[in-house]
C-alpha cells in the first residue's frame, strides 16, 4: 500500500551554498594545503651561529671594504684666491 502523498514543490532559494561560498572555501582549503605541503617537505635553512669576535671582524672588514679612499690628485691644488 504505497501511494503518493503530495506533489513536488520547488523552493525559491537554493538549498546548498552559493558560488561565492564555494570559491572562498576552495581558496582557503588550497592555501592551507599548500602551506602544509611546504612545512612538511621543505628543508629548514641551517642557521650558523658566529661568535661575537667573528661577527665584529666581519662587520669591520665589510665597513673597511665600503669606505671610499680619496685618491691623490695628479696636479697640486691651488688654494690662492685669485
Amino acid at each position: 500500500m504505497i501511494g503518493r502523498i503530495d506533489g513536488v514543490e520547488a523552493g525559491v532559494q537554493p538549498v546548498g551554498p552559493g558560488r561565492t561560498t564555494i570559491t572562498a572555501a576552495g581558496g582557503v582549503a588550497g592555501l592551507i594545503l599548500g602551506l602544509g605541503v611546504v612545512f612538511l617537505f621543505a628543508d629548514p635553512v641551517p642557521v650558523m651561529e658566529a661568535s661575537v669576535s667573528e661577527a665584529k671582524l666581519q662587520v669591520a672588514t665589510t665597513v673597511a671594504a665600503n669606505v671610499n679612499v680619496a685618491k691623490t690628485p695628479t696636479e697640486p691644488l691651488d688654494y690662492s684666491a685669485g
